[in-house]
Order: C-alpha cells, then sequence, then structure tokens
C-alpha cells in the first residue's frame, strides 16, 4: 500500500515539470519576439528620421542653388546692359551699376553653408571673371568722360571695348559651368567635387 501513490505522485510532478519547461520556453519564445519586434521598430524608426534629415537637406539645397541661380541670372541682364556693341541710342552705350539682389546678406549666407566645394571653386572663377568685366566698364566710362571733357586720359579705352567682349564670354562661360554643376548635384549625379570640364577660353582673352 505505500507505493501505492508514488506512480501518480511522479506522473503529477513529471507532468508539473513539464508543464512548467513549457511556460518558460514560451515566456523566453515571446521575450525574444518582443525584442526582435522592438529592434525592428527601432529600425524603422532610425531609417524614418534619416530619410526625414536627407529630405531637409534636399530642400535646403534646393532653395540654396534656387537662390544662387537667381543671382547668376541678375548678374546676366546686367552684364547685357555693359556697353552693349548694339544701342538704339547712345544712352544705353553705358556702364550700369550692379544689381541689387534682394535679401543679399542672408542669400548669401545660406549659399555658402550648403554650397559643395565644387560650387565654390566655380563661384570664384565667375566673381573673378565678373569684376574683371566690372574694372574695365568702370576705366572705359572713366576714359569716355574725360575725352568727352576735353581733358586728356592715359586709359585706351578703345583697346577696353575691344577686350571687353571676350571678358563677357569668360563670365557666360563661368555661368554655364556653375548651372551645369548645380543640375547634376540636384540629380544626384555629382558627390559635390568638381567635375573637370574642357574650357574654351576666347581666342586673344587675357
Amino acid at each position: 500500500m505505500a507505493w501505492e501513490w508514488v506512480s501518480p505522485v511522479a506522473t503529477s510532478v513529471g507532468g508539473f515539470g513539464i508543464g512548467l519547461a513549457g511556460i518558460v520556453a514560451t515566456y523566453k519564445a515571446g521575450n525574444r519576439q518582443q525584442e526582435t519586434a522592438l529592434a525592428v521598430a527601432k529600425q524603422q524608426a532610425d531609417n524614418q528620421l534619416a530619410v526625414a534629415r536627407e529630405e531637409r537637406q534636399q530642400r535646403r539645397l534646393e532653395t540654396a542653388y534656387t537662390d544662387l541661380l537667381v543671382m547668376l541670372s541678375h548678374v546676366n541682364e546686367w552684364l547685357l546692359r555693359v556697353y552693349p556693341m548694339m544701342t538704339a541710342t547712345k544712352e544705353e552705350f553705358t556702364m550700369p551699376s550692379m544689381p541689387e539682389i534682394p535679401n543679399r546678406i542672408e542669400a548669401e549666407a545660406a549659399l555658402t553653408a550648403y554650397w559643395s566645394p565644387a560650387i565654390r571653386r566655380l563661384m570664384d572663377d565667375w566673381r573673378e571673371a565678373v569684376l574683371k568685366v566690372q574694372r574695365a566698364g568702370i576705366e572705359i566710362a572713366a576714359g569716355r568722360e574725360s575725352e568727352e571733357r576735353g581733358r586728356g586720359t592715359d586709359i585706351d579705352y578703345w583697346e577696353l571695348l575691344r577686350d571687353l567682349p571676350d571678358q563677357k564670354e569668360y563670365v557666360r562661360i563661368a555661368d554655364e559651368r556653375i548651372r551645369e554643376q548645380v543640375r547634376l548635384e540636384l540629380i544626384a549625379q555629382s558627390d559635390g567635387n568638381l567635375i573637370q570640364q574642357e574650357e574654351n577660353p576666347p581666342e586673344g582673352a587675357a
């Protein structure tokens, strides 16, 4: 009789052990699933944040480069009015003032914050070309004024006028290179480093 209770108890204990093991296994599996779900959710959140940052950066870049192209267009209009070869009146053959760029300081701050190294280098070339035209125009104006007032002048403004179309062409070439680099960067075909382009400077230009 003493052994009669052993079998049921053993069976009961064994069943309890199996049940406990199942609970533990289920608990561990649930933990793993939860950890995996959390990891996946974190990865998705990180990806979304990265995409959002890239989109913000792209929008800022597009805005900065749009402002840059607007500035170039203003200067191009000015360039056409600097002692044009064909004029309807004598008054049109003149040296106009540089255009006023709206919010220039704010625009330049935004531009320099987002310009790529390639754009910075190309802008340096463009500025140098524009300054040459500006200096030539100022000298031409001074020489013409002295001559019209009957005063002597050491300025050979006729030679400057002959060279002016070539100087303007340098500005045009620099402008086109900037626009092409901007286009490539905005369509993500350039990493912001300067792509070497073949230069064809105007013949005889200094």
